[in-house]
């Protein structure tokens, strides 16, 4: 009985991590540097770049149902083009990585990612060396490999993974000067070396991923220094990294935060994530300020409506990590683990906080009913930095003297 337990233990905290690896992949892989090569490209591709370029800004900038009508635009001048179905699925996956709980969007990723494998599988039959069908294929692949993991259909995603990943090696032998193929893989080696245990103890299956550290962070890292168009899903990426990975690096991650947001004001995505890093870097004033911004930010996507409410979330663990309890406990008075504003699972993390709250006043029961509620939480309400914050509290009393954030994927896992 012990055993079955500790695997379903193992399994939910695996699926966990999953989300919190792979929804922090920004969904912005630009094909357009990897389109039908022209010497001299007809007027046909041009009007395809300059709607991907405007798609992919449209992406950064939030407004989401823009880059709808833009992908659609894109499918009508060539229906045979896998472009207009990749970046479809980068934009569903935006609307994923703002509330990793939203399910609504899953059947169209698993179908574009299906539409492309077959376009391009077409195009290969007919030239297995066409390295921009082999890095399209590859990418579609690993979009369906993400999303089979986040779900936790572990197995599955670990045969499309590999099936992915060899794609896009082939296609990187053949052009080596294709900076996006080794964008895509460095993602993979990276993420890939991070799973979890479980993942590791079917490494006897031979579709069971396998990654490279090392390798991942540094084609990670060339791409940001590069300036390239990939340059800033790169910035993206090891901001995440430095922040929830051991080792972190909030430093590296405050200064990728503050030039994204720079740049794309209007992104509560990313505005979040600068907070949460301030948050954790002890800048707790920063953080403060930056959260009332972003509570009053209008959102002209439904996919981002749930983070200026959860900034205010934010905002009380700030002012509660710097003293101020009584002031914290104010700031989230009238919320709920269900209010609708939240991002789904916005009330796993306002749970978590209420119970720091409680440790903070003294108040050792009140405090472990609200992480317990926190443990108690299943699918898109579970939230794998809550129930940290959860295990942690009631293993030891929060206190703001003492407490230090541990990375939520730690070195070894």
């Amino acid at each position: 009985m012990r055993d079955s337990q500790l695997r379903t233990r193992s399994a939910r905290a695996t699926q966990a991590l999953f989300v919190v690896l792979l929804s922090s992949l920004l969904p912005i892989f630009d094909t357009a540097a990897m389109a039908h090569e022209l010497p001299d490209p007809t007027s046909r591709e041009l009007q395809s770049r300059r709607l991907i370029d405007q798609g992919i800004q449209a992406n950064f900038e939030g407004r989401l149902r823009d880059a709808d009508a833009i992908w659609k635009e894109l499918r009508a001048l060539d229906p045979e083009d896998p472009r207009a179905a990749l970046h479809e699925i980068e934009t569903a996956w935006w609307r994923i990585v703002y509330d990793h709980g939203d399910k609504s969007h899953d059947e169209l990723i698993c179908s574009r990612s299906d539409e492309v494998v077959q376009l391009c599988e077409a195009r290969l039959k007919a030239d297995p060396n066409d390295a921009v069908a082999l890095f399209q294929l590859g990418e579609a692949l690993l979009h369906r490999t993400r999303l089979e993991g986040m779900r936790g259909h572990f197995l599955t995603a670990g045969r499309l993974g590999k099936r992915g990943r060899e794609a896009l090696e082939r296609a990187l032998e053949l052009r080596p000067d294709m900076s996006d193929i080794k964008f895509q893989l460095g993602l993979s080696s990276y993420y890939t070396s991070v799973l979890p245990r479980l993942l590791r103890w079917m490494s006897f299956l031979w579709f069971v991923p396998t990654g490279d550290r090392t390798t991942g962070i540094t084609y990670l890292e060339e791409v940001r220094a590069s300036e390239g168009r990939h340059s800033l899903d790169a910035r993206f990426v090891l901001m995440s990294i430095n922040t929830y990975h051991a080792p972190v690096n909030y430093r590296s991650a405050i200064e990728s935060g503050r030039i994204l947001h720079a740049r794309f004001p209007g992104n509560t995505l990313i505005h979040s994530k600068l907070i949460e890093v301030l948050t954790k870097a002890g800048h707790y004033d920063e953080a403060v300020r930056e959260a009332l911004i972003l509570e009053g930010r209008p959102v002209g996507d439904a996919a981002a409506a749930g983070r200026p409410a959860l900034a205010r979330v934010l905002r009380a663990h700030a002012t509660l990590l710097s003293g101020r309890t009584d002031a914290a406990e104010r700031i989230i008075a009238d919320m709920t683990p269900e209010d609708p504003d939240l991002v789904q699972w916005g009330g796993a993390f306002l749970l978590a906080v209420r119970g720091q709250i409680h440790d903070a006043r003294g108040e050792r029961s009140r405090a472990l009913v609200e992480y317990q509620k926190v443990l108690r939480l299943e699918g898109p309400r579970r939230q794998p930095r809550a129930t940290l914050l959860a295990e942690l509290g009631l293993e030891t009393p929060f206190s703001t003297a003492t407490f230090s954030e541990p990375p939520i994927v730690a070195a070894g896992d």
